[in-house]
């Protein structure tokens, strides 16, 4: 209703001037034009305010929109960081609990490897029955302690021993008789 008003009165204005102009009033007829003018200037400059506002805030709104829209990535870039640290977390506890897996594996297996290791040693440097040193036992045995008497000149001594008719004992009365002669003679010795 303004703007037409508004619209109304610059009209008027205009046909006041023209009017005024046909009588020979100039003078009424140029402050006519120039009210005229005046309005339809502020019109205008309403107008340009009105285009101004309208593409200000078209403006802000897509500025609003590309801020929520980049604020939106990077919610979405810290959503996705903070998936990826639990995820290196969480393999890097996988990754402990398998080597600590392993490493207890390794020490296991390497423990019982040298237990069997030094089993098969004795059983193999050691006399079964009667539990003593067997002849390669011996042997090494032998060469070591005579390095050692070289290295640093002491002497060495070496004992012999036989069980004497030892196969008549087995022949008269069994193998099992000669082996506990065998057992008795070893413990008696030590």
């Amino acid at each position: 209703a303004w703007r037409q008003y508004a619209i109304a009165y610059e009209h008027a204005n205009l046909w006041r001037s023209q009017l005024a102009a046909k009588r020979g009033d100039y003078q009424l007829a140029y402050e006519a034009f120039l009210t005229y003018e005046e309005l339809r200037q502020e019109e205008l400059d309403t107008a340009l305010l009105k285009q101004k506002a309208v593409q200000q805030s078209r403006f802000e709104s897509i500025e609003k929109q590309a801020r929520i829209e980049l604020l939106d990535k990077e919610n979405q870039l810290l959503k996705t960081e903070a998936e990826l640290s639990a995820e290196q977390i969480e393999n890097s506890v996988l990754a402990f609990v398998l080597l600590s897996g392993v490493f207890t594996g390794l020490m296991i297996w390497s423990y019982r490897s040298r237990r069997l290791r030094k089993r098969f040693e004795r059983l193999a440097n050691t006399d079964a029955l009667t539990q003593i040193a067997n002849r390669s036992a011996f042997v090494e045995q032998a060469q070591v302690l005579l390095e050692k008497g070289q290295k640093r000149f002491v002497p060495a001594v070496l004992i012999f021993l036989d069980l004497d008719k030892f196969k008549h004992i087995n022949d008269s009365y069994g193998h099992q008789t000669g082996d506990w002669a065998l057992q008795k003679a070893v413990a008696s010795i030590q």
